[in-house]
């Protein structure tokens, strides 16, 4: 059987080389044109030199392929392969020769790599993570398909050269990737960076080395302060953000503004501008009613005053009842001593209902049943204030008060920073959103503004302690190892250093790390629009294509004679 495949493998390659010398004088396409054959078929048609010559090498590269996987299983000897590197000599000295055999050593190997990604996805979970990582699975491709082209004595090395170059093309996509759509990062990081928010490499994915590498320089004379300030710059940026984030609708900061305290004060001032559209219109202290009869809001506040709540006693209840009737009956007599009620009068009654239920410690059953009735108060008034303007105003007022909640966690995270120079930090503003939000809403993840907090709290977070140059020295080890080879000549060193130092502590450099700039998003987007318009699978042919073709023009080092 054996002797069988032997004879059926030197027929099969018999016809590219011909079984003696003579024979293969005829069909030697280095000594002038041959005619164009098609299988066992003759055209009679005589090609040009060169073509021959191509075509020739085209079929000697698959041929050659072939003889390699034969001596590989046993069936071709290492001899048969000397001979045939021989008597292809020849032609492999020709431009044309060199050229076919490249084209189809390539289109020979491709397939090659294809089965081997496919293979890789049929080993489990471990081969599947290796074929989803375009560069490990280019190493194990190129190996494989290395280790094949070589000559007997030479596989390992073939399979160590095959696995570099098949990552080569992966992993020069992964730069261009990273160049266009900059550095990975966390989810996390991406919310603070679409805020506006400026991130440094570190901070971009904070569970990795970069960050760790960021933390201890910040305590390393000469270079610290700059590293601690560019990190201590994106938390101001957050700050700025939420403050943003908490100012009326359609409101702004303005560009001058950087103090925490003015900021603030800016975002009071536009619920001023925006709360006083709606004031100066004539009204009374009641909930008009369009198809039924008004309801005063002594009546009102009597009525919430008779539902029963949990945590609070009768007498605590109508204690907070007869409160709100007194401030509305001052708010009445105010009205009247400056010309009559108007909406400006509900507007301040409503301020102090709802500070009074700001005040409340709602971490008790009695405090939360107190907040919870100055919040149906702030309603009556709310619904008594809307009824009684016209519709786009009233719908201007009620836009404002669902950021006014904003503002107000924003404000009581500026008291617990009391002088801060930076602001408050982002525990102090997680804190100030938990408190505000009732405990049920907070643990399923509610809360205004919780969605930044919680990407603050996550990017923002330290775990290097700030030790000079004790700090930098627990790197040195992963950093000599990681950087020393890339390091060692100053051609390189120098770029490279530059260029890490730009993208940490410039802002161009840190907007290009998070793919940020403008024609890194004019790219980006053509490569979505490219991306989603062909195949995944047709997407991938260029580089295994490229793949071997590296392979294909290292086949002449690969095959080296003993």
């Amino acid at each position: 059987m054996a002797q069988q495949l032997d004879s059926d493998f030197a027929a099969l390659l018999g016809a590219s080389h011909g079984s003696s010398a003579g024979s293969s004088a005829k069909v030697d396409p280095s000594a002038g044109s041959l005619p164009f054959q098609i299988g066992p078929w003759n055209t009679g048609l005589q090609m040009p030199q060169g073509l021959s010559r191509f075509l020739a090498g085209a079929g000697q590269g698959m041929t050659d392929l072939a003889r390699h996987a034969g001596n590989l299983v046993g069936l071709e000897s290492n001899q048969d392969l000397a001979n045939a590197k021989a008597l292809d000599a020849p032609l492999m000295n020709t431009t044309a020769g060199k050229i076919g055999n490249f084209v189809g050593t390539t289109a020979a190997l491709a397939p090659l790599g294809m089965g081997a990604g496919a293979a890789l996805g049929r080993m489990g979970a471990l081969g599947a993570r290796l074929a989803a990582s375009p560069i490990a699975s280019g190493m194990i491709q190129g190996a494989g398909q290395g280790a094949l082209m070589s000559d007997p004595g030479q596989r390992l090395e073939g399979a160590l050269t095959g696995g570099v170059l098949g990552g080569l093309i992966p992993g020069a996509g992964k730069l261009v990737s990273k160049a266009v759509r900059g550095l990975a990062r966390t989810p996390a990081a991406q919310a603070l960076i679409d805020a506006g928010v400026s991130l440094t490499p570190g901070q971009m994915n904070p569970t990795g080395v970069a960050n760790r590498m960021e933390q201890a320089l910040e305590g390393a004379f000469g270079i610290g302060d700059l590293v601690q300030n560019a990190r201590e710059g994106g938390m101001h940026q957050y700050t700025r953000a939420m403050v943003e984030r908490s100012m009326a609708p359609g409101a702004k900061l303005s560009a001058n503004a950087h103090d925490f305290n003015e900021m603030v004060d800016e975002a009071a001032q536009s619920f001023d501008t925006a709360y006083d559209a709606g004031k100066g219109f004539p009204v009374g202290a009641k909930i008009v009613n369009v198809k039924g009869s008004d309801v005063p809001l002594s009546h009102a506040f009597s009525a919430i005053g008779k539902r029963a709540r949990p945590g609070i006693t009768s007498q605590d209840q109508s204690a907070v009842v007869s409160n709100l009737q007194d401030l509305l009956k001052q708010s009445v007599a105010d009205a009247k001593q400056s010309g009559g009620m108007k909406s400006d009068d509900l507007i301040k009654l409503r301020s102090t209902v709802r500070e009074l239920g700001r005040g409340e410690d709602t971490t008790t059953n009695a405090g939360r049943a107190r907040a919870a009735l100055y919040k149906d108060a702030d309603g009556k008034i709310t619904e008594a204030i809307e009824s009684q303007l016209p519709p786009k105003v009233a719908q201007a007022l009620r836009a404002a008060d669902a950021q006014y909640g904003k503002f107000a966690i924003i404000r009581n995270a500026a008291k617990a920073a009391k002088d801060a120079p930076g602001g408050p930090t982002p525990f102090q503003i997680s804190t100030a959103i938990a408190k505000a939000t009732p405990a049920n809403s907070y643990a399923r993840g509610g809360g205004l503004n919780r969605d930044l907090s919680k990407a603050a709290r996550d990017v923002f977070q330290s775990n290097v302690p700030r030790t000079g140059l004790a700090g930098v020295g627990r790197l040195a080890l992963p950093l000599a190892a990681a950087a020393g080879p890339t390091l060692s000549h100053p051609m390189i060193a120098g770029p490279a250093l530059g260029g890490m130092a730009a993208l940490t502590l410039t802002p161009w450099g840190r907007a290009a790390a998070a793919g940020n700039t403008g024609l890194q998003r004019v790219l980006a987007a053509g490569l979505d629009r490219v991306g989603g318009a062909i195949p995944s699978k047709v997407v991938n042919l260029p580089r295994l294509y490229g793949q071997s073709g590296l392979l294909s023009l290292m086949a002449p080092r690969l095959q080296q004679g003993q």
